[in-house]
């Protein structure tokens, strides 16, 4: 099968989302499928053609005039998005054309809408949209134009998947006629999480959080919590891995709490090394204001540790059916909520966890499970038996 993926952002762009979709490309490949990518080329700087372990990527310029440029002043970007846009649109065409797959799966629908739409005018390939989350909010800041062009992505699609039952409830809040075609399927974490890490030493108890430095993620909210607590428990660290805009703010709040030495950003990491860094962690954090998955949780949980996360979007999914919260605990996304949740588990010396409740919990995320799962969505059904749908909560 010929498989074109279409997604917002790729590697070797960090974070989430591009890991995830190069993890279901290079598996597609594994099975035998011929993939190709295509994808924004932003930055600027990236080549207009790659190959990704043997993955050919396709990066366009995937600019078009709208009214958030011109209400934010860009003129630049309305006039080059007036020329690109005919142009670009021809060569998305071109590329299906040439390619001619048997399904388009699309990812993350925002900003190629217009193109997609303009590129499958009157083609029957089949089209599969995934959301990983902030897309409708997205759609619900931007213009009426925006909102029109992603409805009519989903009136188009053959299948509507989310990567949380938290998600898929937004898109299907947001266009309830796409029920009958909307389907879960969880992201998927690699073998090679489930296997022993490279080795990592602290020389003090920490705990451990990681992602993308950003607003969403809350980590302003676990420096806060984390604050409220140090004092009660001098011998316990906090690491960061990651990066991204919000590092130095957030390296100045350490700072403002007299915590500069006891809370360590750990920049980006190989997932050997971050793989490792959970091994020997005391537990971990996910503080998130906004998580539709939450892939961190999930690799914690392979390797046997307990998680504390924000009960926000797909985690409670992911960690909230635990039957002791001596493997994980749900917290309110405030300082207040994270602090109590460390408390309650930093004051208990002797605590135990029963690693294997964890472990099996993350085996429904095995990436196997994920690709098997888009295989059968890729294959046309004539009509969908609703006991194999898995319904949003």
């Amino acid at each position: 099968m010929k498989v074109l993926i279409l997604t917002q952002s790729y590697l070797p762009v960090a974070g989430g989302l591009q890991q995830i979709v190069h993890d279901l490309a290079r598996g597609l490949l594994a099975h035998g499928h011929s993939v190709q990518v295509v994808t924004q080329r932003y930055p600027r700087t990236l080549p207009a053609h790659s190959t990704i372990d043997q993955i050919a990527v396709r990066r366009l310029l995937f600019i078009s005039p709208s009214w958030r440029s011109l209400r934010r002043g860009r003129l630049d970007l309305v006039g080059f998005g007036l020329l690109n846009a005919p142009r670009i649109r021809r060569q998305l065409a071109h590329l299906i054309s040439d390619f001619a797959p048997d399904v388009i799966h699309y990812h993350y629908p925002q900003t190629l809408n217009p193109f997609v739409l303009a590129a499958l005018n009157g083609s029957r390939t089949r089209l599969i949209v995934t959301f990983h989350g902030v897309e409708i909010d997205e759609a619900q800041r931007g213009s009426t134009a925006d909102r029109n062009r992603l409805r009519a992505i989903l009136a188009r699609s053959d299948r509507v998947t989310a990567v949380s039952g938290a998600a898929l409830e937004m898109v299907i809040a947001f266009d309830p006629s796409i029920i009958a075609k909307a389907h879960v399927v969880y992201n998927g974490v690699p073998d090679a999480v489930f296997e022993p890490p490279m080795p990592y030493h602290h020389a003090r108890r920490y705990l451990l959080s990681a992602g993308r430095l950003v607003q969403p993620k809350g980590f302003d909210l676990l420096i806060d919590g984390f604050a409220q607590i140090a004092a009660d428990y001098p011998h316990s660290d906090l690491i960061l891995a990651g990066d991204g805009d919000y590092r130095a703010e957030l390296e100045a709040q350490a700072a403002r709490h007299g915590l500069s030495e006891r809370v360590i950003f750990a920049g980006n990491v190989a997932r050997a090394q971050l793989a490792g860094m959970i091994e020997n962690c005391y537990f971990i954090v996910v503080p998130s204001r906004a998580e539709t998955f939450g892939l961190f949780a999930v690799e914690a949980m392979a390797l046997g540790r307990r998680v504390i996360a924000s009960a926000v979007g797909g985690l409670p999914e992911i960690v909230g059916t635990s039957n002791s919260l001596s493997n994980n605990q749900l917290v309110a996304a405030t300082a207040d909520g994270i602090a109590a949740g460390l408390h309650t588990w930093l004051a208990d010396p002797h605590f135990t966890i029963d690693s294997a409740v964890n472990r099996q919990q993350a085996e429904r995320f095995r990436m196997e499970t994920m690709i098997n799962a888009y295989e059968q969505h890729y294959r046309p059904i004539d009509a969908i038996n609703s006991s194999d749908r898995t319904q949003p909560r």
